[in-house]
């Protein structure tokens, strides 16, 4: 199938936004091009707007995509860039099944390529094994997949309240679920490598359910696994790196990849050398990217355990109406929203408006 320039082959991925295509462009030889067309069932405003924005960021990340161009015909959008040869982490797992150091190498230089794509003040927002590139013969890591990417504000350095669920489920960060009052920032990117981490070692999800509500539950109050449940050559270090990625407030997690890939780097040469990795204080050489403030609640502890004792009654059955009082501007707002999280672990429904 030919598109303006481009001649289509195999389709390799579909999503409800997108179409993936490899191609070969008129003039260009045996290159091989990426092709993502945007489905007709999505909105053609959005679809637009997630297309362009991809360009803009990867020709911000990647120099060898200047090539890379947004286009549409015959009534469709279409983002075209250079095929960047290798396999994605999805598929590097299946077919070579890598060893233990193998897989804590390649940790390690997924948190050096996430450090640089946080140092250029954007973050993924969609990281999966499936957007991940791996090129064994170079020891290369390619992100790919940016279309779901958002530039940090230069003076606040994060993004506002997400208000719509946006991601691949299974590997989203708390706050990215909408559920949690919570801003998005860089530090949403560990959390879903640490979703990743945790498949790549365990072989399964730390939530895997056919449900995305359960999903969402897991990321919201349950805490995962122990690596060694699942294999117990999984060097204990390994895993509590995993555990600190995971944590569902951003402060408690790693607060740069940079401080992430050091302590990856550590687990490395110990176990590639020694075969086994003696204990180390976590996160010894991580520092925050930006100054932030905690976004955790002060001083308000009795007043919301009197708004989650309400809300048990009213689960149990009751009819219950409480106001909230107060000046503008001294917090009623942020107070309610912290049973969002409550009424979604019950299958429940927050309505808010002004």
């Amino acid at each position: 199938m030919k598109v303006a320039s481009y001649q289509l082959a195999e389709q390799i991925s579909r999503t409800d936004k997108t179409s993936v295509h490899i191609a070969q462009k008129e003039g260009c030889g045996d290159k091989r091009f990426i092709v993502k067309k945007a489905n007709p069932s999505y909105r053609a405003e959005n679809s637009e707007i997630l297309l362009r924005n991809e360009l803009e960021i990867s020709r911000t990340l990647y120099e060898v995509d200047q090539s890379s161009e947004y286009f549409e015909s015959d009534g469709h959008k279409y983002f075209a860039r250079i095929f960047f040869e290798g396999l994605t982490l999805k598929e590097w797992v299946a077919t070579l099944h890598p060893s233990i150091s193998d897989r804590i190498k390649y940790c390690k230089l997924i948190g050096e390529k996430l450090s640089f794509l946080h140092g250029k003040n954007l973050i993924h927002k969609d990281l999966s094994p499936s957007n991940i590139v791996i090129n064994t013969e170079k020891e290369q890591v390619v992100i790919i997949d940016l279309d779901l990417s958002s530039r940090l504000d230069q003076k606040s350095y994060f993004l506002e309240t997400t208000q719509k669920l946006e991601g691949t489920i299974p590997y989203i960060s708390p706050e990215q679920t909408g559920r949690m009052n919570r801003s998005v920032d860089y530090r949403s990117d560990l959390y879903s490598f640490g979703v990743i981490a945790f498949e790549l070692f365990a072989g399964v999800l730390p939530f895997g359910s056919e449900e995305p509500l359960e999903i969402i539950h897991g990321h919201l109050s349950k805490q995962p696994e122990r690596l060694q449940v699942f294999n117990p050559e999984i060097p204990e270090m390994i895993d509590e790196i995993v555990q600190k990625l995971m944590s569902k407030n951003a402060e408690d997690r790693y607060q740069s990849a940079l401080g992430l890939s050091k302590d990856l780097e550590k687990c490395f040469v110990q176990f590639s050398t020694t075969g086994k990795i003696e204990p180390f204080p976590l996160a010894s050489m991580d520092k925050p990217l930006h100054f932030q403030i905690p976004e955790k609640l002060y001083g308000r502890e009795k007043e919301i355990d009197k708004l989650l004792n309400v809300f048990e009654k009213v689960s149990a059955g009751k009819k219950k109406l409480v106001s909230v009082s107060g000046y503008s501007g001294v917090g009623k707002s942020k107070l309610v929203k912290n049973l969002n999280i409550p009424i979604t672990l019950k299958n429940g429904f927050f309505i808010s408006g002004k």
